[in-house]
């Protein structure tokens, strides 16, 4: 678990300007504050400023004519997640794990 909390420090810190002092808002687009927020997730914490980073990752979702595709999905949000440039392939393997294969919350 703390791991998980370091490496989403890190992220934060190093990476993205997911959250901004000056009030500004996160891109939800942004696959460094998406993995942010998931990383955050997994250890429990769920913040309401990460609604929109936790939609955006929930509307990556493979469909056929049978239905919901999750392991297609699930590789969808890993490839998603895998264009944040400094997000540890642990803790996105670790979110793909838990959240990947989901339809829904």
């Amino acid at each position: 678990m703390k791991h998980t909390v370091i490496t989403a420090a890190l992220l934060c810190a190093l990476a993205c300007p997911a959250f901004a002092a000056d009030g500004q808002k996160a891109d939800p687009n942004d696959p460094c504050a998406i993995v942010l927020c998931l990383a955050g997730k997994l250890d429990g914490s769920s913040p309401a400023e990460c609604d929109p980073m936790y939609k955006t990752f929930m509307s990556v979702k493979k469909k056929n004519k049978h239905g919901f595709l999750p392991g297609h999905t699930s590789d969808a949000r890993k490839k998603m997640l895998n264009q944040c440039p400094s997000a540890d392939s642990g803790t996105i393997n670790k979110i793909i794990s838990k959240f990947g294969r989901l339809s829904g919350w």
